[in-house]
């Protein structure tokens, strides 16, 4: 899932020493999210992060890094049909993980 920073666990960094059911967040640059009702994923964006996904037509997939597999940034233009993909959020449209706050621009 997904959490704001007052809800998150603690970043996982590499060499860090973890027990079991430790929790830890890994940031993601972008939320990818699915058309599942092409009507409405053409008249709404995808909800912001931490927000509910219902009533927009798009449903939370998962996250994405860019050179990841990241699908194009939502385009408000852009016309969508069902199982279409689009990456959204703070870090969709930029070319860096680095915006992920990941000190070496790379996921962990």
């Amino acid at each position: 899932g997904t959490c704001d920073d007052s809800a998150c666990p603690p970043v996982y960094r590499e060499g860090g020493t973890y027990a079991m059911d430790d929790a830890v967040a890994v940031p993601t640059p972008a939320l990818v999210y699915e058309c599942d009702d092409a009507a409405r994923c053409n008249s709404s964006p995808p909800p912001p992060p931490g927000e509910p996904d219902a009533g927009t037509g798009w449903g939370l997939v998962g996250g994405c890094g860019r050179g990841d597999g990241c699908p194009a940034a939502h385009d408000p233009g852009g016309a969508y049909a069902v199982g279409d993909r689009v990456a959204a959020g703070p870090a969709a449209s930029e070319d860096s993980s680095a915006a992920a706050g990941w000190e070496d621009g790379a996921p962990p």
